[in-house]
């Protein structure tokens, strides 16, 4: 995984590998620390961006566990934004899909950079 901030109101969270729940955990943890360091310091984060598009495949429960993030960022006044390939060449579960459905998903960093 690598972060970046392209702008000071958006966190960029690149993922790279097979999205299981180890890794999801990784992600999760990185999620609440930009949310809490922007509570604390009243940093201008507003828009957490997690880019999917350099993850093979997706384990079980690997994009379930992001509803923790949604949760966490909706809570806090930021919004969760997913960067993948559509279509997506994984299969989804339901939940997964209805998480998906309920966060903003774009194609590219770029796209994701100049929309929000």
């Amino acid at each position: 995984m690598s972060v970046a901030t392209p702008r000071e109101d958006l966190y960029v969270v690149a993922v790279q590998g097979v999205l299981d729940r180890i890794l999801s955990t990784r992600l999760l943890r990185l999620v609440d620390a930009r949310v809490r360091i922007s509570c604390v310091h009243r940093r201008a984060t507003k828009h957490l961006v997690v880019d999917l598009c350099n993850v093979p495949a997706v384990g079980r429960g690997g994009l379930e566990l992001l509803e923790h993030a949604r949760h966490a960022t909706d809570a806090h006044g930021l919004s969760l934004h997913l960067v993948a390939p559509d279509p997506q060449p994984w299969p989804l579960s339901r939940r997964a899909r209805e998480l998906v459905s309920r966060v903003g998903v774009f194609s590219s960093v770029d796209e994701a950079l100049r929309l929000l």
